[in-house]
């Protein structure tokens, strides 16, 4: 590579350092003929990002000059990890700290749940952007603080669409689905996400009929709201109408997402609907370019079972692209249970016990189904 520029350099560490290739990175890196802060950059965030920290602070002292990337990334990184005091003490040492500095260091707190230190960060802040606000709305949001969140929400000048639906998810997930209605009633515009949001809301609470009629007012649907409205019916028990709005789903030319599918897997799967369920599972991949999760196969090898096909469930989860786990082979021992099988349901029970199932609750099941399948004297 000789006479190339460091930009070459550069480009050859960066490419190493995103497909995990650190050695190579670092060989790279120690050949540059002419170090710039890119190159010094890029081999500390890739330490960082890979959980070295000694060494990409070891490589940070090693800097001729530091920048304000180089100064964000360090400090950043250790709040990240948890180590508070270390990233205090960086931060600390930063002769000039940019509103990204700041934002950024606030965000690493927030992340990590440490709220007290993220606020007293943004309380020092001389000024804030939407950034900011947003960020500790969010971080108070997630952490389920719904009067700070709202306070801070309420002092903020200028709100996007980010903050207004930050509050409505917050107050969807603890249950006040009222005051998200609130909100949302009270925003400038409502944006696609915004009725997905209050959507969300509505269907989370088990609310059919409001989540249907916001569904209906809904000027644009998303896979989200489609999601949503699926699984509302999903949980009131309307499997068929689930199934219908999912064809519908499809027709409207909506790419359907892991969670539409997997509402609809749990639906048919508990409904015993065999063909829709699998029909569903093999569409993922062969119409949508899905990959199947762990929850899609769980829903099949529990239709498989529901509906009697045993050795078929067994040979899904021994097979499947996952480790099983307890709750396949307990949902298959309750399934031979029902159906009589009380080889299978020994094995399932082995296999749930040294899983992590509770030793009484898997042999408790095996219990009952021979007790269930055992004539009586």
């Amino acid at each position: 590579m000789g006479g190339r520029c460091s930009v070459s350099w550069n480009a050859m560490a960066q490419a190493y350092s995103q497909a995990g290739h650190l050695e190579e990175a670092r060989d790279v890196f120690d050949c540059t003929p002419q170090r710039d802060c890119v190159s010094w950059n890029i081999l500390i965030v890739a330490y960082s990002e890979h959980g070295y920290l000694e060494e990409s602070y070891a490589l940070f002292n090693l800097m001729p000059a530091w920048n304000g990337i180089s100064w964000n990334i360090m400090a950043t990184t250790y709040a990240l990890r948890g180590h508070i005091q270390e990233s205090k003490r960086i931060f600390n040492s930063i002769p000039s700290r940019s509103l990204v500095l700041w934002n950024s260091m606030v965000a690493a707190h927030t992340q990590r749940d440490h709220l007290l230190e993220a606020k007293a960060l943004f309380e020092k802040m001389s000024g804030w952007d939407v950034v900011s606000w947003t960020t500790m709305i969010q971080g108070y949001s997630e952490s389920g603080n719904l009067e700070e969140a709202k306070g801070l929400f309420d002092r903020m000048p200028g709100r996007n669409d980010v903050p207004w639906n930050a509050m409505i998810g917050m107050y969807s997930s603890s249950g006040a689905v009222g005051d998200a209605r609130a909100i949302f009633d009270r925003m400038p515009a409502h944006e696609v996400l915004a009725w997905s949001a209050i959507l969300t809301a509505y269907a989370q609470s088990g609310d059919l009929e409001s989540a249907t009629r916001i569904f209906d007012s809904t000027p644009l649907h998303d896979a989200v709201s489609w999601s949503a409205i699926i699984s509302a019916h999903c949980h009131k028990g309307r499997i068929h109408d689930a199934v219908f709005l999912f064809r519908c789903l499809n027709l409207e030319g909506i790419q359907p997402d892991e969670v539409s599918f997997t509402s609809i897997l749990h639906a048919c799967s508990h409904a015993g609907m065999l063909r829709e369920a699998w029909s569903g599972f093999t569409s993922m991949v062969a119409d949508f370019g899905l990959a199947a999760l762990h929850d899609h196969y769980s829903c099949i090898v529990d239709v498989l079972g529901r509906t009697g096909r045993l050795a078929e469930a067994e040979e899904l989860v021994q097979t499947m692209p996952f480790l099983p786990n307890s709750v396949e082979w307990t949902s298959l021992l309750g399934a031979c249970k029902v159906h009589g099988d009380l080889g299978r349901a020994a094995r399932c029970a082995s296999f749930a016990n040294g899983l992590g199932a509770t030793h009484s609750s898997s042999y408790m099941l095996l219990s009952s189904a021979y007790t269930t399948t055992s004539p009586q004297g």
